[in-house]
């Protein structure tokens, strides 16, 4: 319970985050129009007819819970021996590598 407690915390500073700085958001904003184009690219038969991207909910909660540490450089998690390292497990063609790259992206 209290890693999922931690986990919806850093979710929550990510919200929180993108809601006070507005350099955080337009950085979100041009990410995620990167990897929509990057989708729409990749499948473009997927997104015919006005369909759009859209990210899987925990595609998004992986963004949201790295944008704190990512945006500031003095941020905890990125201290080294004592930060946080996120993984993700999950089955080959589940999302995880849009996930990654949404990361990146921002």
């Amino acid at each position: 319970m209290k890693a999922a407690e931690r986990a919806c915390k850093r979710i929550t500073d990510g919200i929180e985050l993108l809601a006070s700085d507005a350099d955080v958001f337009e950085a979100f904003r041009i990410a995620n129009r990167a990897m929509a184009l990057a989708a729409r690219q990749r499948n473009p038969e997927r997104y015919r007819d006005g369909a759009v991207p859209r990210w899987r909910l925990f595609q998004l909660a992986f963004v949201l819970v790295n944008l704190p540490s990512l945006s500031d450089p003095t941020h905890p998690e990125r201290q080294l021996n004592t930060g946080t390292a996120d993984l993700l497990f999950f089955p080959t063609g589940g999302g995880k590598t849009e996930a990654y790259l949404g990361v990146i992206a921002f």
